[in-house]
């Protein structure tokens, strides 16, 4: 079994897959289910069948070692043990989603645009961006909270810097986490040290933190937080509880439709029983509350910028208004139905829930907090959001997290008596199945090569600062910290104006041009619009306005590296 163990999950964890050490290509969670569907039936021959002791095995022995460890650290000073295990998290995680901006990997959007806001922000020019085209991001989400980290960017003005706070505010959530679970069992249960495990294993976060950034992901901490405060029996972390539940909402409007999910919960039972009974109470303001932010951000807020709520188009199945959209849901069954039960959305519900066996839905009380923020994606057009390695899984992760601990409760009360004996077990090992690579390995992936040293160390500080620029998709988070930056094609700016300097790589990610050929097409009309090369080394080009008076870069960067093929998403594809 330790063979077997070690051939069919550790291995291709580490190094890809088994039959493939260095795989090219997107990640997907499932890629590895059979591998584990199939070390889940040896399992059951070896332990079940044939009756092998369970910890004769060299690596559930340690396993069990670890997570006794683990669970008396927690016992004796469990803050200062979850402080030092987040920090390790928190400097872990950043240094995989770091590896991917400094392998050029991060592109536009969304890291380029938010720092570019930010920066906008903190100099004094708006909470504005010009990767969407200018607009006061307040038309496009309500993430108020993004506000709170202009502080730290104003001493730290860089990409890194929000990418860090991601990071950590990530992995601090286990944190509020493990003291929420605590409030549901004894502290020498084996469940409240594992949840914490468990969160950090658990694949939609992980894919949150090495995907671009996004302020929403501080509704993670906070929201623990929160129902962690809320549900205390002390009156001072009731009040931290619904302060971070104000918080929490100013972190994306998606928040407020998971308020109200989490306090139907409470309306139906799900919190400790020694506080149910208030927390029904609360439940009722709580889900009103909710309720009003969802629509006074969707409904008013867009009115202050002369502008409807940017991704109603998003709905456009059911209409388009408001009121459109949600009498339809009601009154066309069919457009529900065919919303709801595709394929794609089952294997969304597949990736939230399958890491933790699905047991959540053995906890009846807590359905409606996991199905609020999951109508909101599937009842969407398409099947863009719903691709694991974005970071749409956060609302409902924050909901199955809260409801985990009852369901673990209703199966303690199940038979036969070896399941209950074994959850812990079975929650450990489905973590590993389906929590695809693991960071190790996702760090070989986002390696970086001689032209990314180039581009950091030589080119790039070349590129003088606060001119307009268009660049590579995929180059413009490493220039975003000047008023206006776009992509290319882009080369106008709001104004109508030409660009004053374009970027091009074809070494790197070319979004949304991914062919070769149409990058070429349009280096062709350049000329012809008024631009003129200024600079070149092997993959890199630089091209000015003819009319400008200052130049691109306020140095000339050496060029001692060798060309490259260009990026994969760059070449044409054969044809069968």
């Amino acid at each position: 079994w330790d063979a077997a163990f070690l051939a069919l999950l550790v291995y291709p964890k580490f190094f890809g897959s088994w039959y493939s050490p260095l795989p090219k290509r997107f990640i997907y969670p499932f890629e590895l289910f059979w591998e584990g569907f199939v070390l889940g039936l040896f399992s059951l021959v070896i332990f079940a069948l044939l009756k092998t002791p369970f910890y004769a095995s060299f690596f559930l022995r340690i396993g069990q070692k670890l997570r006794v460890f683990w669970q008396i650290r927690l016992g004796s000073t469990a803050s200062i043990a979850l402080v030092i295990a987040s920090t390790f998290m928190g400097i872990y995680w950043s240094l995989i989603a770091l590896s991917r901006h400094w392998a050029f990997d991060s592109s536009s959007a969304d890291l380029g645009i938010f720092t570019n806001a930010i920066w906008n922000l903190v100099n004094g020019h708006g909470y504005v961006t010009s990767l969407k085209d200018g607009i006061n991001l307040f038309a496009d989400h309500q993430s108020p909270i993004f506000w709170l980290l202009t502080p730290i960017f104003y001493f730290l003005p860089y990409a890194e810097t929000i990418l860090i706070i991601q990071s950590f505010g990530l992995a601090v959530a286990a944190v509020p986490l493990y003291f929420l679970t605590c409030q549901y069992f004894s502290k020498t249960h084996w469940a409240p040290p594992l949840i914490s495990l468990i969160y950090w294993a658990y694949l939609p976060i992980r894919n949150a933190n090495s995907f671009e950034f996004h302020p929403e992901i501080l509704m993670v901490p906070l929201f623990f937080t929160a129902i962690a405060g809320i549900q205390s029996l002390k009156k001072s972390l009731q009040a931290l509880g619904l302060f971070a539940v104000l918080l929490a909402l100013g972190c994306k409007e998606s928040a407020a439709p998971l308020l109200v999910g989490i306090s139907i919960a409470w309306l139906l039972g799900n919190s400790p029983s020694q506080v149910r009974s208030r927390m029904q109470l609360w439940s009722i303001p709580l889900a009103s509350l909710g309720i009003a932010v969802f629509i006074f951000d969707l409904v008013v807020v867009p009115k202050f910028y002369a502008s409807s709520y940017a991704y109603l188009s998003l709905y456009s199945q059911f209409g388009k208004t408001f009121k459109e959209i949600f009498v339809n849901i009601f009154t066309s069954p069919d457009i529900l139905i065919g919303s709801l039960f595709q394929l794609s959305r089952l294997k969304f519900l597949a990736f939230i829930l399958a890491p933790l066996g699905f047991i959540v839905l053995l906890n009846w009380r807590g359905l409606p907090a996991i199905l609020t923020p999951l109508l909101l994606l599937f009842l969407q057009d398409g099947e863009h959001r719903l691709r694991p390695t974005f970071h749409y899984g956060l609302e409902p992760t924050v909901a199955v997290f809260t409801i985990l601990p009852l369901a673990i409760l209703t199966v303690e009360k199940m038979k036969p008596a070896i399941l209950v004996r074994l959850l812990p077990v079975i929650l450990i090992f489905l973590s590993l199945v389906f929590g695809s690579y693991s960071e190790l390995f996702r760090l070989r992936l986002f390696s970086h090569n001689a032209h990314h040293d180039w581009l950091s160390e030589a080119f790039l500080p070349c590129v003088r600062p606060n001119i307009p620029v268009s660049a590579t998709s995929h180059l413009v988070p490493h220039i975003a910290i000047r008023p206006w930056v776009n992509h290319l094609p882009v080369i106008t700016t709001i104004e109508n104006q030409p660009v004053q300097c374009l970027i091009y790589d074809s070494a790197i990610n070319n979004w949304p041009q991914r062919r070769l050929a149409e990058q070429e097409r349009f280096l062709n009309t350049l000329a012809g619009q008024g631009y003129s090369e200024v600079y070149t080394c092997h993959n890199v080009k630089v091209f000015s306005i003819d009319t400008s008076s200052e130049s691109c870069l306020s140095c000339v960067p050496r060029c001692e590296i060798g060309p490259l093929p260009p990026h994969w998403s760059s070449v044409e594809k054969p044809t069968e």
